[in-house]
């Protein structure tokens, strides 16, 4: 799992996700519920990405030497980069929501330049992966009553 590649990284983030999961107040939402973003620092922002668990939760990283647009920890809601190309590989891998998660994954890539996934490598995205995911989200179909996006 790629949470390894961050051995040495602040607690503060994994802080930061377990109190967005659990929905406490001091985040202005209301209990019980995270609609994000939560700013952590100038530079880093905590999104709600429900998909693969409805408590999933994706980091942006605005600064990094990799793009001009933010890096996305964005873990299981991409597994690698080739579920962007082979659904199943997400969808076998578990989904809570996979429309939901069709949603999310397009929005993310709307915003990042590059995507570390919950396994394998960390992966530019450029026009056609968000064409691709953009194909996807509109084969998720319109928004019901009830949906956790």
């Amino acid at each position: 799992m790629n949470f390894l590649l961050f051995a040495g990284a602040s607690a503060a983030a994994a802080a930061a996700c377990s109190v967005v999961r659990d929905g406490q107040k001091d985040l202005g939402e209301e209990e019980g519920s995270f609609h994000g973003p939560y700013r952590l620092t100038d530079d880093i922002e905590i999104q709600a990405t429900p998909g693969h668990t409805l408590s999933c939760v994706t980091v942006l990283v605005a600064k990094s030497n990799l793009d001009e647009r933010p890096v996305a920890i964005a873990g299981d809601l991409f597994e690698r980069r080739q579920d962007i190309e082979d659904e199943r590989l997400w969808l076998e891998a578990g989904s809570e929501d996979p429309r939901a998660q069709r949603i999310h994954r397009a929005r993310i890539a709307s915003l990042a330049g590059w995507i570390i996934p919950g396994h394998g490598g960390p992966f530019r995205v450029d026009a056609s992966v968000r064409e691709k995911l953009n194909k996807q989200q509109d084969q998720a179909g319109p928004s019901t009553e009830g949906d956790v996006i």
